[in-house]
């Protein structure tokens, strides 16, 4: 009924081609794109450290000096040449001690009175002894450890004691004999009153045991009087010895200390006199007559 106008055409022919198109779209379209994946990590450059770490790292290889190879044909045993490492270490710690080492200064040493002078030097400070000083400082530079400084000092001590022994006078050796047997004993006899009363009564036993067995005093006393364990079994045996004395003739503290100052008397006269003098032979007389009046049977 009605005519289509040119524009109306138009438009009409725009509005199929469009639709036509939309329909082509929705036929062809593609499906949704599908998810990224994670990027990967380029591979790293050849040649860096830590591109070498890819590789297992190759066992170090065996070694010893020559002297220590023990070797089977051209091969080496290396547990034989183990040993033998072993060994030469043993021998250089013996040497040279283990792991011993000299102090970062002098002052690192401890340093004590010899055992043998002990007593003398208790008071003795070694930091203000300067001859010491200077003998550690020598002994430093020459790098002795505290076990050789120690090892020094006690055999300087102990030879030097002998040295001084071997220069004493017989009487000088007594003398110490005598000191230390009293020492000995003072650590028995604590009470007051208790040594000089038991060394009083193992002199009484001394002289009398010395003339039943027909010894004199001097070469009695000279043998046993600085024996500690012999003094303590006099002192020990006086009291009964004293029951064994016939009545009347026991004597007063008094009487033996008489006894005892002309006993000194005489020996100190028989001393000063040479071996041939005639009045040595009188005074020795003398001596033994007063010993067989004290101790007649």
């Amino acid at each position: 009924m009605f005519k289509k106008t040119p524009r109306l055409m138009s438009e009409a022919a725009a509005a199929e081609a469009g639709a036509a198109s939309g329909g082509a779209a929705d036929a062809g379209a593609p499906a949704a794109p599908a998810p990224a994946s994670a990027p990967v990590a380029p591979p790293a450059p050849a040649g860096t450290v830590m591109a070498k770490g890819a590789t297992a790292a190759e066992p170090a290889a065996w070694s010893a000096p020559d002297k220590y190879l023990v070797k089977n044909g051209d091969e080496v045993d290396w547990q034989a040449t183990a040993r033998k490492i072993d060994e030469g270490r043993s021998h250089l710690e013996k040497r040279f001690g283990a792991g011993d080492v000299p102090p970062k200064d002098i002052s690192g040493y401890k340093v004590a009175a010899p055992e043998q002078y002990a007593e003398l030097l208790k008071d003795w400070n070694p930091a203000e002894d300067q001859a010491l000083q200077s003998f550690l400082g020598n002994a430093h530079k020459a790098g002795f450890t505290q076990q050789q400084l120690d090892l020094v000092l006690g055999e300087y001590g102990r030879v030097m004691s002998q040295v001084q022994g071997a220069q004493l006078t017989p009487e000088q050796r007594f003398e110490q004999e005598a000191d230390a047997t009293a020492k000995a004993l003072g650590e028995v006899w604590k009470e007051p009153g208790e040594f000089d009363k038991n060394v009083g009564l193992s002199y009484q036993a001394g002289v009398k045991l010395a003339a039943k067995i027909g010894v004199d005093y001097d070469e009695f006393n000279a043998a046993l009087g600085n024996n500690a364990m012999f003094l303590r079994v006099a002192a020990a045996l006086a009291p009964e010895m004293q029951e064994d004395t016939p009545a009347g003739t026991q004597q007063t503290p008094s009487d033996a200390l008489d006894w005892e100052a002309k006993r000194a008397d005489l020996v100190s006269q028989r001393d000063a006199l040479k071996e041939g003098d005639p009045r040595r032979a009188q005074i020795v007389k003398q001596l033994k007559d007063h010993y067989e009046r004290k101790y007649q049977s």
